[in-house]
């Protein structure tokens, strides 16, 4: 082979080499584009959901999963942020370098209390430590922004929250991040069921801590007894949900159908209240 034949060869190749690049990098930018298309899109759907009913209509109408849609969420809230000329950025890297931007959102960041030696070494004060979501969550056996699973029975056991609660709770994690953890058992919500439905709304960080229980009567009971020292329900509302826990306390010690149990308290059986 000639060195005339040699270096045509060579330019081309580096003619088809940089064509491919170029297919390549338009090819990674469109579907940047078009997963921040697809956050948007979600992000409109969410919105004209029924309340409650966003995890169902994902798992009915989506084809990706929930953490994927997390994903194209986050990357359009946060499409600003993403650096100028992204056409060689996939979704990972894009995602990659939004976790790794220096940033003042309270989302960002929680903090914890504790008691901390005094600046005059003479005792202890209670002060406060920041962290980043993700430490805090490795320090303290949390998972950080796992997918979760509602269960209609769970979630009906309680009053839904009225809507005036409801848009206040949703405008402080907005603003502020989640503070307090979800709690599941076997990656379902126990607590935390409007917490978790705004933060997969808004792209939002949140954190689960995960509890063991026997068998679904005490998962119920458990999610009923949490709610019984909140402010935000009436005596009436408190009286159903005292009612439902003594009920399935009856029906685990006894052994008898939830039927037979309600019939006994009716005929004045001894129940616990």
């Amino acid at each position: 082979m000639t060195i005339e034949k040699r270096i045509t060869d060579l330019t081309t190749l580096a003619d088809k080499v940089n064509a491919e690049h170029r297919a390549c990098e338009k090819a990674v930018g469109a579907a940047l584009g078009h997963a921040i298309n697809a956050g948007e899109l979600l992000t409109e759907a969410k919105a004209g959901v029924q309340h409650g009913s966003w995890g169902t209509w994902l798992a009915e109408k989506f084809e990706g999963s929930e953490r994927t849609a997390q994903a194209y969420m986050k990357v359009y809230r946060r499409r600003d942020e993403i650096r100028n000329g992204a056409a060689d950025l996939s979704l990972r890297g894009a995602l990659k370098e939004l976790e790794a931007k220096p940033t003042d959102e309270p989302t960002r960041k929680i903090y914890a209390q504790a008691m901390v030696p005094s600046e005059d070494g003479q005792g202890h004060r209670l002060g406060r430590t920041f962290y980043t979501m993700d430490e805090y969550a490795r320090e303290n056996g949390l998972r950080m922004n796992p997918p979760l699973l509602v269960d209609p029975e769970f979630h009906g056991l309680l009053p839904p929250l009225r809507d005036s609660e409801y848009a206040g709770l949703e405008k402080l994690i907005v603003r502020e991040g989640c503070r307090d953890a979800i709690v599941a058992w076997n990656n379902t919500i126990l607590d935390g069921h409007a917490r978790y439905e705004i933060c997969v709304k808004h792209g939002v960080d949140y954190l689960v801590r995960d509890v063991d229980m026997d068998c679904r009567e005490s998962a119920m009971i458990y999610i009923i007894d949490t709610q019984l020292g909140r402010k935000n329900y009436s005596p009436q509302e408190l009286a159903y949900m005292r009612g439902k826990v003594a009920i399935r306390q009856v029906m685990r010690e006894r052994g008898i159908s939830e039927e037979q149990a309600w019939e006994e308290w009716f005929q004045g059986e001894d129940v616990p209240v």
